[in-house]
């Protein structure tokens, strides 16, 4: 009986080794299996990202380069409230300096526009800019009056400034005091002045 008592006791405490031996064991692998799920989770977060940026510097590649010949640019858009308000000012103003400065108008919508705004930093509409060998050194954002536009082109092509008339001063009587003293002899039809004339016929008498 003690025995069988003692047999028991033996593959009681076998049993329960390897049930604790599989635990462990079991915790082990567990905690394998997470950290190993939880590498390859950050992989695809990095995987991800990497995507991401990749897109955002698709869309931050600067458009096509142009070469900036004009001096004046003018950008707006059909849809714009303040380029609308601004509209029939701009017509004037190109009607008035077309023929006399290198200027465009873009529409803000069309691929040139991309190129124009990025080379000078255009970022709101409408939009003036004056430009010296492709860059910008002065912008006139928002709707102006053509007098505010005027005083800008006469500043930066001065000869377009208006030239001032002066008036003609009224020339003055000459009075008998402002006669010249002595008068120049007065020729005869010979050539000899009156003056020896008279010297002559004065001494011959």
């Amino acid at each position: 009986m003690r025995k069988i008592i003692h047999m028991n006791k033996k593959v009681l405490w076998i049993t329960l080794a390897s049930v604790a031996t599989l635990g462990v064991g079991g915790f082990f692998a567990w905690r394998h299996f997470k950290k190993k799920k939880e590498s390859l989770a950050e992989k695809e977060i990095d995987s991800t990202q990497d995507d991401t940026k990749q897109v955002a510097g698709a869309q931050q590649t600067p458009p096509p380069h142009v070469d900036i010949l004009e001096n004046v640019v003018y950008l707006s858009a059909k849809w714009c409230p303040a380029c609308k308000q601004n509209e029939e000012t701009a017509k004037k103003l190109f009607a008035k300096y077309r023929n006399k400065v290198e200027m465009i108008d873009i529409d803000a919508d069309s691929e040139l526009a991309k190129s124009y705004g990025f080379q000078l930093e255009l970022r709101q509409i409408p939009v003036l800019a004056f430009v010296i060998e492709g860059k910008p050194i002065h912008k006139m954002v928002g709707p102006h009056s053509l007098e505010d536009y005027d005083e800008m082109f006469q500043k930066y092509f001065p000869s377009l400034k208006p030239t001032k008339l002066v008036p003609v001063q009224k020339s003055e009587e000459v009075t008998e005091d402002d006669k010249p003293i002595a008068e120049l002899p007065v020729n005869s039809e010979n050539g000899v002045s009156k003056s020896e004339t008279e010297e002559t016929t004065s001494e011959d008498a």
